[in-house]
């Protein structure tokens, strides 16, 4: 199995990199270290999403299954380092990859949020509410990482890509406490009900922190285009909460 999963990993590096074996002027990979940054954290991200949604939509027993429990576990890691040699090598520009990052992470908040709403009314059921919910947050999170988030020079990213994962570190934490004074005074009784809220407003914490942290600490909103030659990307910057400024 370690060796299938050797060849596969390798296979899709191949994949990745063969754009940029196939260009006519052959030249070292020398992408940006801020977008390699952020293509290796939101495909690391993407891969653990993938990996979650995977394990509760499907059957998958680690005793039996060991070839699909092992897919699983090592799933993040190959997407994370598939996203950064992906970067340094095709030198890919930084935004869809915070894109990624902010419309998973916000997603994930509003599906928490949808299925709180959901079972207060059906019981337990996951419905319409909670899709709804998703797919607006994910938009809206896709659309601030995109158009809001600098490069990161001036140390924003801090709070961009650690906000949401403090958040939900301090929401296992207080879910432990709450997992043992619920054990104690009610025997556990109460944890279902309390997981997912707790959940939640440890998440929403997070991104509260990114949203606010990213736009206070950036120096410029200014959004270069990759491709766009250097003598044209000088131009005055725009503060943080004013909106971007694109220069062509």
């Amino acid at each position: 199995m370690n060796k299938l999963l050797a060849v596969v990993a390798f296979a899709l590096f191949c994949l990745l990199a063969s754009p940029a074996a196939a260009q006519d002027d052959v030249r070292p990979c020398q992408g940006d270290g801020s977008s390699i940054v952020a293509w290796s954290v939101s495909g690391f991200e993407f891969g653990m999403a993938a990996s979650l949604a995977l394990r509760f939509t499907q059957t998958i027993d680690p005793e039996t299954d060991t070839g699909g429990e092992a897919i699983l576990q090592l799933m993040p890691w190959v997407t994370g380092l598939a996203g950064g040699f992906s970067a340094w090598c095709l030198e890919l520009d930084y935004r869809p990859a915070t894109a990624v990052h902010a419309a998973l992470w916000t997603g994930f908040d509003m599906f928490l949020l949808g299925a709180i709403i959901d079972r207060a009314g059906t019981g337990g059921e996951l419905g319409t509410t909670t899709a709804v919910l998703t797919t607006v947050g994910a938009l809206a999170g896709g659309v601030f990482g995109a158009t809001a988030v600098g490069d990161g020079g001036d140390g924003s990213w801090a709070w961009f890509f650690g906000g949401p994962p403090a958040g939900a570190g301090l929401g296992l934490v207080a879910e432990v406490v709450f997992l043992l004074v619920d054990a104690l005074g009610n025997n556990g009784r109460n944890f279902e009900k309390g997981f997912i809220p707790i959940a939640f407003g440890a998440v929403t914490l997070g991104l509260g922190a990114m949203t606010v942290g990213t736009l206070l600490t950036q120096d410029s909103m200014t959004l270069r285009r990759p491709d766009a030659p250097d003598h044209l990307l000088a131009g005055p910057s725009t503060p943080p909460l004013m909106g971007a400024t694109w220069q062509w």
